[in-house]
């Protein structure tokens, strides 16, 4: 199986080339990966903005006004147009499926035109989640990197 941290980890050089880049992680990466996205974030001058994740590392590496933490997915308020990068590391056995989608409709229309949404899901249903991101991001262009028994490796770009 294809580690998320290492498929995570090849969008850090583009996230370093955004200026000011706007972005969020849902859900946990190992710390040291939490420190990586952070230092991405840091050489761009931008704001990193985490959900239901440690951001000890990550506070490390960045000024208080460039770090958001948010205890729970449904404490984000979101703005239309407002990031640039979405990393999303989910259980869908953690969610219900319908919280899921409408975080995904949130997600769609906060992401810049010509930004990225990376998600790496681990779910019993790989087919099934396949087909619900499609119809969720039905503009985008989306390019699956891997469907994995139990896991999901996918990349869309608005």
């Amino acid at each position: 199986m294809t580690d998320p941290i290492h498929y995570i980890s090849r969008y850090l050089p583009v996230i370093k080339k955004i200026p000011k880049a706007d972005v969020m992680q849902i859900g946990a990466l190992s710390e040291e990966q939490t420190a990586a996205a952070a230092e991405a974030v840091r050489q761009s001058r931008g704001v990193f903005t985490l959900v239901e994740a440690d951001g000890g590392k990550a506070a490390e590496k960045l000024k208080s006004h460039q770090l958001h933490c948010i205890t729970s997915l449904d404490m984000v308020e979101w703005t239309p147009s407002s990031l640039d990068w979405v990393f999303l590391l989910i259980d869908t056995a953690s969610y219900k499926k319908g919280v899921l989608l409408e975080t995904f409709q949130q997600i769609e229309k906060a992401v810049r035109s010509k930004r990225s949404i990376s998600f790496v899901m681990e779910t019993d249903s790989p087919e099934e989640w396949h087909e619900e991101l499609r119809r969720t991001f039905l503009s985008w262009r989306i390019v699956v990197d891997k469907k994995q028994e139990g896991r999901l490796l996918f990349t869309a770009q608005k």
